[in-house]
């Protein structure tokens, strides 16, 4: 018997790889809604559930253990994603009409939510290693342009508010704006 193992190992040496699947789980309902996902490395996760019509969602997980989680509802909903890293995990809700998030992520053990309900919200965010970002916009018109590498809150209630954010070494911003036609803009 201990021969018979030995041979069934040597004759296939790849049965010793203890290599984990990544895994998507896609749900559309509506008319024209599109989903394009590609997963290289090991135990990548993603959890797509795209409702209404003309919702896109665009991801690339490399690396070991990446996880994208993303509910859009409405139409015309866009989500561009890339997870470069290992550890990193992005949750995003996209509700209403044409909300545009576009997310890099890279470095290890970040994670980054985003909420977006109303109309023509953009989120543009660049998330280094060891970050953590909540971002939610309500309202219509509201947009946000983050590189970051720290831990972050943010929230936009209103028309037409805006961020442009730049965080390097593990700095801490809290941001809130109300009303309409505010602008923050922070380097550090």
């Amino acid at each position: 018997m201990k021969t018979y193992l030995l041979l069934l190992l040597t004759a296939y040496p790849m049965l010793t790889v203890f290599a984990q699947p990544n895994g998507v789980r896609l749900n559309q309902n509506g008319e024209t809604n599109a989903a394009n996902i590609s997963q290289s490395g090991e135990v990548g996760w993603a959890n797509i559930s795209q409702n209404g019509s003309q919702n896109w969602v665009q991801t690339r997980q490399a690396q070991n253990g990446n996880r994208l989680d993303v509910e859009q509802a409405g139409t015309g909903n866009r989500l561009t994603s890339a997870q470069t890293g290992g550890a990193l995990s992005t949750t995003v809700r996209q509700a209403g009409t044409n909300q545009y998030g576009d997310i890099e992520q890279d470095g290890s053990d970040s994670y980054l939510t985003i909420g977006q309900r109303g109309h023509d919200n953009r989120a543009t965010l660049r998330q280094g290693g060891n970050s953590r970002l909540a971002l939610t916009q309500e309202g219509n018109g509201n947009w946000v342009d983050m590189r970051q590498n720290g831990d972050a809150t943010a929230r936009q209630i209103g028309t037409g508010n805006g961020l442009n954010v730049s965080m390097t070494g593990g700095q801490t911003a809290r941001m809130y704006q109300n009303g309409g036609g505010n602008s923050i803009y922070i380097s550090r």
